[in-house]
């Protein structure tokens, strides 16, 4: 990967406010290749940042397909010297418990958790690879809850939670 293309990235990064201060930042790693670039790309750009990763399992997949998806996230993290949490969500149990889709439960669940661990951390901000042109999921969520208003309204950083309020953000 070119110096220019980095420098570019880190420049963007920087008008939009992301990844602003030198605190730990949390990563929301799926394993997936948005979650491989970002982590890739930060490691890249900000090499003595602590990232610190954190790999959700829904409890929705085989035994095997999660202790091989594990195994792959850890050898992962270790190549790049970087620690990685894995935590379990009982998404089918809250989805029956307070009437919300598996999307939902396992959506709100993340964000708790990234919530907790960010303060627990002392991270100012949460990352995803989850990349701003991929809107379908939130224009559907917000059309099936009557949240038409802010159909038109995306950011690329929000900020969650009470005092000290963490940022959520999606770098891509």
């Amino acid at each position: 990967m070119s110096e220019g293309y980095l420098k570019r990235l880190q420049d963007q990064w920087n008008r939009e406010g992301l990844l602003a201060g030198g605190s730990p930042v949390l990563v929301s790693f799926s394993g997936g290749p948005d979650s491989v670039c970002l982590v890739r790309l930060l490691n890249l750009i900000y090499p003595n940042r602590l990232l610190k990763l954190v790999y959700f399992d829904h409890g929705l997949r085989s035994k095997e397909e999660l202790e091989r998806e594990r195994q792959w996230i850890s050898d992962f993290a270790f190549r790049l010297n970087l620690s990685v949490r894995c935590v379990k969500i009982p998404v089918s149990k809250y989805s029956d418990r307070f009437g919300v889709s598996i999307e939902m439960a396992g959506r709100q669940l993340r964000q708790k958790w990234l919530l907790h661990l960010a303060r627990q951390l002392g991270a100012e901000c949460v990352v995803t690879g989850h990349h701003r042109q991929d809107y379908i999921e939130t224009v559907l969520f917000r059309l099936a809850t009557g949240a038409l208003s802010r159909l038109g309204h995306f950011s690329s950083k929000i900020l969650l939670g009470k005092e000290p309020q963490i940022s959520f953000e999606k770098p891509l």
